[in-house]
C-alpha cells in the first residue's frame, strides 16, 4: 500500500524542500570582479586615514581555539580596547567626518565644526554611545532616539558626551520611526 496521504490539505512529499544540514558550511560564491564592489578598497584605506587620529589602534589577536574548530587561522579584532568598548567607534566618527566634509565642499559652513547643525541617529545602545562620544570630540551636536528597552547606563552615558536623548518606541524599529 502507498503510505503517502491522498488528502489535497497534506502537502506533496516528493516536492516538499529538501531538509537543510545544519552542520553543512554556509558557502557564498567567490566575487569575481572586485571593480563591481560598492565599496572600493581606496574607499577603506580614505575611512581609515580620515578616523585615525580619533580611534585606538586595535591589534587582531589568533585564536588557536577558534582556527582549530574551523580548521583556518583565525584571528579575534579586539575592539573592546575603543573608548566606549565598541567598533561602532569607527562608522561614527568617519560619518560626523564626512558629514563635515560635504558641508565644507558644498559651501555650506566656514569650515568650522560648530557650523554644522548636528546629527541625529536611533540607537539602543553602541551606536548612540560611540556617536554621542565623537560628537563631543569634534564638536558636533547629537541628538539619540533610543527606545524605551535601551540599557540605562547607556543612556547615561551618552549624556555624560552631551548627547540629546529622546526615549521613544517601545523597540528599535518604533524610535526609527519616529
Amino acid at each position: 500500500t502507498d503510505s503517502k496521504s491522498t488528502s489535497d490539505d497534506a502537502p506533496d512529499q516528493e516536492t516538499a524542500p529538501p531538509a537543510t544540514n545544519a552542520n553543512a558550511p554556509l558557502h557564498r560564491s567567490p566575487i569575481s570582479n572586485l571593480d563591481t564592489l560598492p565599496i572600493t578598497f581606496g574607499d577603506i584605506s580614505r575611512a581609515n586615514v580620515s578616523i585615525r587620529s580619533g580611534i585606538v589602534r586595535t591589534p587582531c589577536i589568533p585564536s588557536p581555539f577558534l582556527s582549530e574548530i574551523v580548521g583556518a587561522n583565525i584571528y579575534l579584532k579586539t575592539e573592546q580596547r575603543q573608548f566606549t568598548g565598541s567598533f561602532k567607534e569607527r562608522g561614527a566618527r568617519y560619518a560626523i567626518q564626512r558629514l563635515l566634509q560635504k558641508q565644507e565642499e558644498g559651501g555650506g559652513g566656514s569650515g568650522r565644526t560648530k557650523d554644522l547643525p548636528g546629527v541625529i541617529a536611533a540607537s539602543a545602545g553602541n551606536h548612540a554611545l560611540a556617536l554621542a562620544y565623537h560628537g563631543q570630540q569634534l564638536n558636533i551636536p547629537v541628538t539619540v532616539v533610543m527606545p524605551t528597552v535601551a540599557p540605562l547606563a547607556k543612556v547615561d552615558k551618552c549624556k555624560k558626551f552631551g548627547a540629546r536623548i529622546l526615549i521613544e518606541g517601545s523597540h528599535i524599529g518604533e524610535s526609527k520611526a519616529y
